[in-house]
């Protein structure tokens, strides 16, 4: 396996540098969190410009928040030594925890984002076009060593060109591979903080091609059928070069696409937008496949996260949010599980990646470098296992020669099977009228057991009578072992909605049925909670180290994010496994892969059944 190739941009998203040369590097990519980088480069390959580290063959891209740099002019052997500097830092997903929800209520929060870096955003004077567009709607950038490079944004692929000529009015007339020549204009993007590149389909199918610009500060518009002013909803005047000044068109940042495509439900059509992903697991299609996108952000699609919805959802919302426009948003291509989101008092990164565990689902932000744009994607790995038979297998396993330097120990001396829950709390049983005569029975187990005589004399009001509810409840597993005990103590816990029925005497009669089944709910959780109790603190304790793997099949038949089948049969060890995270480790000699298994190794069920 050869090394991997990096190399950085600077704080505009400008290629910084060429192939970094470094003396090592740690990639470590995480499924359950932001993951991060480490490099050591030589002091005359770095440069303070430096502000990102983007690597074509990783979906992640790590910004530079550390540099430490250590004076070794001489080492032990009193020999001439290198200065070494060290860059480290999170992947671009770090970026989501610079957010917090300080209130439940998002209508009433306080929204605000910083647009992420892209050249797109360069507040600098660019008095040298570095740009240029035909009237065919092909865009044209000049590369670090000055070549012009055509791309085609409708059908994704890049042009080549076999020689390019300036000429004296600014534009450049080029030839391509096929010997066809013609002329291309200079894209004059001068102070212009907003700057985006636009597809469009018409209604009839023709392609429309569009760079639009904040009109504020652009310079007079050129003339040509290739250039036109328009003025969106909002007053904003943009500069666009498409093939129908006349025709539609849509305001996004990076490079996407609108599409009339069938309806899922109706027989009618409607518009999708769409973008590309490249994919690091296979090279068919050139490497890259469609990801479709939400549109341009808005206030009134924000969805109620009160409310029992899919998680996914809940959470793009939120992104997209804080981040508005500057990225695009994939749209889930799986289902989660449907539930309310509470994001009080959390940081957005916490809340995403804490709400997706349960479904084994994690989320990233991948910057398309060639595109000089972001895609926000929530995502899954490939189910691997033996248990199904849509994908090819994944076995770690020492039998079958795809497991070795690892190390794994079972203990199973702090284990115990049984557990007692213990609780104690007041419970409502029903309700009675008091009146002026009514007295209380003092020998009753039950609190406010009012009794009256046959005359009662008036009416007073209306009490619950309740009743200590204590004792316990056996949480036991089915392991087919003898008992070993353990208990749980919950007498000083009270549900959250004790509070919602009275304890005296109120003039109006309370209603208590919602509350009897919430009790009702709250004891059916007890052995749960105890089963909980004995996997959380009382279970075998499993130490595995897969060591390092074969990097053969990585990325390609195993990834991150992958459910695979671990077996250790040295130590009757057997499970699927949700591959958490991978340590790729680079130096001059050597590549080395290494998975991280993490907690999911055993289910419960397996872990606490270990003798």
């Amino acid at each position: 396996m050869e090394n991997l190739e990096v190399f950085a941009l600077d704080a505009r998203m400008r290629r910084a540098s060429g192939s970094i040369p470094y003396a090592s590097l740690q990639w470590s990519r995480r499924f359950r969190k932001p993951g991060q980088f480490s490099m050591q480069v030589s002091r005359d390959v770095y440069d303070p410009s430096w502000a990102y580290i983007y690597c074509d063959d990783r979906p992640e891209t790590g910004i530079i928040q550390k540099v430490q740099t250590d004076d070794d002019d001489f080492n032990s052997e009193a020999s001439a030594g290198v200065d070494i500097v060290t860059l480290s830092g999170f992947f671009l997903e770090g970026r989501l925890n610079d957010f917090v929800f300080l209130v439940e209520d998002v209508e009433d929060f306080n929204w605000k984002y910083t647009p992420p870096p892209t050249r797109s955003f360069d507040p600098a004077p660019r008095d040298d076009p570095k740009a240029w567009a035909s009237s065919g709607g092909f865009i044209y950038t000049e590369g670090p060593s000055g070549e012009l490079s055509g791309y085609d944004p409708v059908n994704h692929v890049q042009k080549p060109l076999a020689s390019s000529v300036a000429n004296g009015d600014g534009s450049v007339t080029v030839t391509d591979l096929t010997g066809a020549t013609y002329t291309v204009h200079p894209i004059e993007y001068r102070n212009t903080p907003n700057y985006y590149l636009y597809t469009d389909t018409d209604d009839d199918g023709s392609h429309l091609y569009s760079i639009g610009f904040d009109g504020t500060s652009a310079t007079t518009p050129d003339t040509g059928e290739w250039s036109t002013w328009v003025t969106d909803a909002s007053g904003s005047t943009w500069r666009k070069w498409n093939d129908d000044p006349d025709g539609p068109w849509f305001r996004t940042s990076g490079v996407a696409t609108r599409e009339k495509v069938a309806s899922q439900y109706e027989q009618t059509e409607e518009y999708k937008y769409f973008t590309r992903l490249k994919n690091w697991r296979t090279s068919t299609d050139e490497g890259w496949s469609k990801v479709q996108i939400r549109g341009p952000w808005q206030r009134t699609e924000l969805g109620d996260s009160s409310r029992a919805d899919d998680v996914a959802v809940h959470l793009t919302d939120y992104v997209q949010m804080f981040f508005q426009d500057t990225m695009h948003y994939a749209e889930p291509i799986f289902a989660c599980s449907k539930r309310a989101i509470n994001p009080s008092l959390k940081r957005l990164g916490d809340l995403v990646y804490a709400e997706l565990e349960s479904d084994d689902a994690s989320c990233r932000i991948v910057y398309n470098f060639e595109q000089d744009s972001y895609l926000f994607e929530i995502w899954k790995g490939v189910d691997r296992t033996q248990s199904q038979s849509l994908n090819p297998w994944a076995v770690f396993s020492d039998e079958w020669g795809t497991l070795w330097d690892y190390s794994a120990s079972i203990d199973t001396s702090n284990y115990r099977n049984t557990c007692y829950v213990l609780y104690d709390f007041e419970e409502p049983v029903d309700v009675v009228s008091v009146y002026e005569k009514s007295v209380l029975n003092a020998r009753s187990k039950i609190e406010n057991d009012y009794t009256s005589p046959i005359d009662p004399g008036a009416l007073k009001g209306y009490a619950v009578r309740y009743k200590h509810s204590r004792g316990y409840v056996i949480a036991r597993l089915a392991d087919g072992l003898n008992d070993s005990e353990v208990y749980l103590d919950i007498r000083n816990e009270k549900p959250d909605f004790d509070g919602e029925w009275p304890r005296g005497v109120v003039d109006e009669m309370p209603s208590i049925s919602d509350v009897k089944a919430k009790y009702a709910s709250y004891i059916a959780t007890f052995e749960d909670r105890g089963i909980d109790h004995l996997r959380a603190n009382y279970g075998a304790v499993v130490n595995f180290d897969t060591g390092t793997l074969s990097p053969e099949d990585y990325m390609e038949r195993w990834d991150l994010g992958d459910r695979v089948d671990m077996a250790v049969n040295a130590l009757g060890l057997s499970s699927e496994a949700v591959i958490v995270g991978i340590d790729e480790t680079y130096d001059a000699d050597k590549a080395e892969i290494r998975p991280i298994i993490g907690d999911e190794l055993l289910t419960h069920e397996q872990r606490n059944a270990l003798v």
